[in-house]
């Protein structure tokens, strides 16, 4: 579950790409190179976010293309919680 801080920071992550990514490539004539614009541009927004080490997959689809972004788990994940009363 993500506290507030993540959801703001992956809901501006996500407005920061998609438009990053529709002004790469929309108008373009369709070549295999806008697969690597595409990959290249999601990742220096990534950066810009301090995000390394995350998974990027473009596919074309028809006149289009499907950009799926995993993030790599960012610090250190809590998993156990000891309580002690005196």
């Amino acid at each position: 579950m993500m506290n507030r801080k993540q959801q703001a920071l992956l809901s501006q992550l996500q407005e920061d790409i998609g438009y990053a990514l529709e002004d790469a490539v929309v108008g373009q004539v369709m070549r295999p190179s806008l697969v690597g614009r595409l990959k290249r541009t999601a990742q220096s927004i990534l950066y810009k976010h301090n995000i390394r080490k995350s998974q990027i997959d473009v596919q074309q689809q028809g006149s289009g293309f499907v950009v799926q972004i995993t993030l790599p788990p960012q610090g250190p994940i809590v998993q156990t919680v000891r309580l002690r009363f005196g």
